[in-house]
């Protein structure tokens, strides 16, 4: 089944490389985040047998229980979801006998993709669109009243490399 993914162009420069010169990119818009709900009528979509509150049940008592694994130090496996994975951000010390528990700062998730989540680009129909501060101006401008074509055409960035205009070296002359 193939699924419609939207973004937009925006030219920036690589922060990586900050002295080269800007080059545009790719951005995700998220069009909203699903909520619980919203996944269980996505799941009951898909033809399962379970009521909507089993599954709302399962979802909530999922992350409760995720948490709880990796508090003890487990790794937490889900079908082909992925592997959820603890670690720990500490402060060091020189000697070994001055380490603590006390030097534990964080116990962070990790998460290993699982096959599901593996190639995403697989089954997908990349969609550009307008980006968010011209969709905002857009609105704004409707509300107003003002040519809002108008207002997408100036908001929204050239996506095509400017072309130099050719100098007089440039152009052959009819005597060539």
């Amino acid at each position: 089944m193939q699924q419609t993914c939207k973004y937009s162009v925006y030219k920036q420069r690589n922060p990586i490389h900050p002295d080269e010169p800007e080059k545009f990119y790719a951005r995700l818009q998220h069009e909203r985040t699903l909520g619980t709900s919203d996944m269980v009528n996505h799941i009951r979509s898909h033809g399962s047998n379970f009521t909507k509150g089993t599954i709302k049940g399962v979802l909530e008592d999922l992350g409760v229980c995720i948490r709880e694994a990796l508090q003890e130090g487990n790794d937490v496996q889900l079908a082909n979801l992925g592997i959820f994975r603890s670690s720990l951000s500490s402060e060091g010390t020189q000697l070994r006998s001055e380490f603590t528990a006390d030097n534990i700062k964080a116990l962070n998730v990790n998460f290993e993709l699982g096959e599901d989540l593996t190639n995403l680009m697989e089954g997908v129909i990349f969609e550009e669109t307008i980006t968010r501060k011209a969709q905002a101006a857009a609105k704004k401008a409707a509300k107003l009243g003002i040519d809002v074509e108008a207002i997408l055409a100036e908001a929204t960035p050239d996506t095509t490399p400017e072309t130099p205009e050719p100098t007089p070296e440039d152009t052959p002359s009819d005597g060539e």
